[in-house]
């Protein structure tokens, strides 16, 4: 039996202005400072949405260097048409090739995040 928790769902935005201006409008709540994602020359905000759950705003960060792979959630190639959108529910687990086979519905495209 392999144990899987909703982490967090992740907002995609052309900005972290942008993104987190969308989510407090749209929501009607205050998002907090996050972090940086050095590797992947992003940042971040959060909203709590439960004792172990967030919601975050994710943008490549203009101040970090571009990384030598492609920025998750396809942050290099944003979509005009949707500036600020849901991107991705995100999955702790401690294996996740093997809870992602022992489901019984498709999970989607599976990316390892350390």
């Amino acid at each position: 039996m392999f144990r899987c928790y909703l982490d967090h769902i992740a907002v995609t935005a052309p900005s972290l202005a942008a993104g987190v201006a969308w989510v407090e409008r749209t929501l009607g709540a205050a998002m907090r400072p996050g972090g940086e994602h050095p590797r992947m020359g992003t940042h971040n905000a959060l909203l709590e949405l439960g004792e172990k759950l967030y919601l975050e705003v994710i943008a490549a960060n203009p101040e970090a260097p571009k990384p030598d792979r492609p920025r998750w959630f396809d942050l290099d190639a944003p979509d005009p048409a949707r500036p600020v959108r849901l991107a991705a529910w995100i999955a702790r687990t401690e294996n996740i090739h093997a809870t992602a086979a022992a489901s019984p519905v498709p999970l989607g495209e599976t990316l390892i995040v350390f």
